[in-house]
């Protein structure tokens, strides 16, 4: 701040810039994202006064990061696409530097988690490949890290690539051991304390929560609600049933505070999960109303692949409450808005279900179609085209 302070007595505006470029990606990395946007706001109106277009080009980045981490995935990825398409690569490699690594890279790899989200698993897997072919040709250190832990491998154990992220986490652990890039190995234990626990091992456990309090101690918080939803389902798989509620209930007061909205569809999805682990004191109702909350949000920003999550674990409800006409209604209504990623694992769970469903609902007489839930927010049940 005095080094910004200095900067703004001198009118000097590249390192007024310079100072909030720093501030920006500082609060990134500490979680709070809503002061993130307004600092990439204000740069992004210093570099139209002073009619710097790489600098207004680049902070179409930073802008897509934080509205990504809101939950305003349609705006971000307007940002990010606005970027990725107007980026002129600078004529000596020195000028990278300004902005601390390649910013199209960077974007690149924020628009595949967009795209994930919004249901477009092939797109995003293609996007993060792109990005990290691209980070190996710049043979840039904390480019390679940024492809890796933020994208290649949190994409691949999101749609259950087990082997893929393996792979992904062996080229991390040995970047970051070969650089001494601590914050990063410490991400990249967390990962592998995700990929532990995909994979069944209980070991995992004990690895992701060490690490989230090594990262809290540092001050970075970035993610750290969703990595605590994990933290509580697999709590609640193990029968820590109370170490579980806790648990989610943090995250989802730390999801609100920091504003990293773009996962609490999916821990509002996990406490309705945990909920039917609490066994029968829990009612019907009871566990759906975390789930319905889940769907609003879910189609609210956008998440069609949150709402895919949340949508299964609602008809699994409601089948083995002896509504199975509702419940394939819900998921075959939400599955039939997906045009890509079938071979992906939620999709091929919902397809599971969707097969029992029908198989239960033509043994029996139709019951009453519940149509709340299958409305799109549009109106329009039809998927917008990317």
């Amino acid at each position: 701040m005095q080094a910004l302070d200095l900067a703004e007595r001198l009118d000097d505006g590249e390192y007024q810039l310079r100072c909030l470029w720093g501030l920006c990606d500082y609060h990134t990395w500490i979680g709070d994202h809503r002061t993130a946007l307004v600092i990439a706001n204000r740069i992004s109106a210093i570099a139209s006064a002073r009619d710097d277009r790489p600098a207004t080009i680049n902070v179409e980045r930073q802008i897509g990061t934080a509205l990504r981490y809101l939950g305003d995935l349609a705006e971000a990825r307007s940002h990010l696409e606005r970027m990725i398409r107007q980026y002129v690569p600078p004529a000596v490699r020195a000028e990278t530097a300004r902005f601390q690594l390649d910013p199209r890279l960077a974007a690149s790899g924020t628009l595949a988690n967009v795209l994930w989200l919004q249901g477009y698993p092939d797109q995003a897997a293609r996007m993060a490949e792109q990005q990290l072919v691209g980070a190996q040709k710049a043979d840039h250190a904390l480019a390679l890290c940024n492809a890796l832990v933020h994208t290649a491998c949190p994409l691949a154990l999101l749609v259950g690539d087990l082997p893929g992220a393996e792979r992904l986490l062996a080229m991390i652990e040995d970047h970051v051991a070969r650089h001494a890039m601590t914050v990063w190995s410490a991400m990249g234990r967390c990962l592998r304390g995700e990929w532990l626990l995909e994979s069944g091992e209980m070991a995992g456990l004990d690895i992701l929560r060490h690490t989230l309090a090594e990262l809290s101690d540092m001050g970075f918080v970035m993610r750290r609600p969703y990595y605590l939803g994990i933290l509580a389902k697999e709590f609640g798989v193990h029968g820590e049933i109370d170490a579980a509620h806790v648990t989610i209930e943090e995250a989802l007061t730390l999801s609100r505070v920091q504003g990293e909205v773009w996962c609490m569809p999916e821990l509002l999805r996990i406490k309705g999960d945990l909920m039917r682990l609490s066994g029968p004191a829990e009612t019907t109702h009871a566990v759906e109303t975390p789930y319905l909350e889940s769907l609003e949000l879910a189609r609210h920003q956008g998440a069609l692949s949150w709402e895919l999550r949340s949508a299964t674990s609602l008809a699994d409800l409601w089948h083995h409450s002896g509504e199975s006409e509702p419940a394939k209604s819900l998921l075959s209504s939400t599955y039939e808005r997906f045009e890509e990623g079938f071979e992906t694992r939620d999709l091929q769970r919902a397809r599971a279900l969707l097969d029992d469903l029908r198989g239960a609902c033509d043994k029996r007489p139709m019951t009453t179609v519940v149509t709340l839930l299958t409305s799109h927010p549009s109106g329009s049940p039809s998927r917008r085209k990317s």
